[in-house]
């Protein structure tokens, strides 16, 4: 899949609200394909339901500044 995406230059969103569950789960997206991956997580599932705390990791600086520049209302 990693080389089909880079082939086609087509971003990635990696949502991995449940990433902390398996001790040895495969590799993120992040990790293969970090110049294309958002990876998108959050802490309820992990630390409590009534927290609301989450945070994006983007592919680089320059892909990161017009998801900064936008309204929070549309992220």
């Amino acid at each position: 899949m990693a080389e089909v995406v880079r082939r086609h230059h087509l971003p990635i969103l990696e949502d991995d609200a449940y990433g902390f569950i398996p001790a040895r789960g495969p590799a993120p997206f992040a990790a293969l394909v970090p110049e294309l991956t958002w990876h998108v997580a959050g802490l309820t599932k992990c630390l409590g339901a009534g927290l609301r705390v989450g945070y994006v990791v983007a592919p680089d600086a320059r892909a990161a500044l017009p998801f900064a520049a936008a309204p929070a209302r549309l992220r």
